[in-house]
Formats: structure tokens, sequence, C-alpha cells
């Protein structure tokens, strides 16, 4: 819709809704009606920008969260690792400390 046509359709719906108004009152209630249609449509474009906003910050703070669960697993991977690892030696020690221990014994008897 042009400028133009909205003033018109302004300019009726006025006339139609105080049809005692006359000319320039007209004109003015009809400038205070876009004015005010302008200030609801720029209330509702800011109120759906911040919206948008929440909803990226939202997203972006999920995949951080992602991200840092992933690290976290990857960590707790590295340490059952290190775990299974160090459980291994600490075996193989054991198993070799017994083996020494039944080779004193054989060889005492």
């Amino acid at each position: 819709m042009t400028a133009a046509q909205l003033q018109s359709k302004a300019r009726t719906s006025v006339m139609q809704a105080f049809p005692n108004l006359q000319g320039m009152d007209i004109d003015a209630v009809a400038f205070l009606v876009v004015m005010q249609s302008s200030q609801d449509q720029q209330a509702e474009l800011t109120q759906a920008m911040n919206q948008m906003q929440q909803n990226t910050q939202a997203k972006q703070a999920a995949r951080q969260q992602n991200d840092l669960n992933q690290e976290l697993q990857l960590r707790i991977q590295m340490e059952m690792d290190q775990m299974s690892k160090f459980e291994q030696a600490l075996s193989n020690m054991m198993k070799s400390a017994s083996d020494t221990q039944s080779s004193i014994i054989a060889n005492l008897k």
C-alpha cells in the first residue's frame, strides 16, 4: 500500500468513525491514527527482533553446552584409559612379584 492509499484509507475510516468532524480535524485524527499504527508496527518489530535474539542466544548456549559435554566425555574417556593402563601395570607388577615369590619358594625346597 502506498502512502497516499494509506492516508486515504485512514481519512475514510476517521470520517466513518467520527461523522461530525470536518476539514483539518479529520486530517489531524487520520495523522494520529497513522502515527499510532506506525508506532505499533515498530513495537511489534522490536518485540520480534528481541525474540529472535533470545532464540539465537538460547541456541548458542545449547551449542556451547553440547561442546562442553563432548569435551567432558572425551576427558572422562582419557581418564578411564589412563586408569586402565595403570591397573594393567599394577596387575603386571603384582603377577611379577607373585612369580618371584613362587620361584624363591620353589628354590628353597
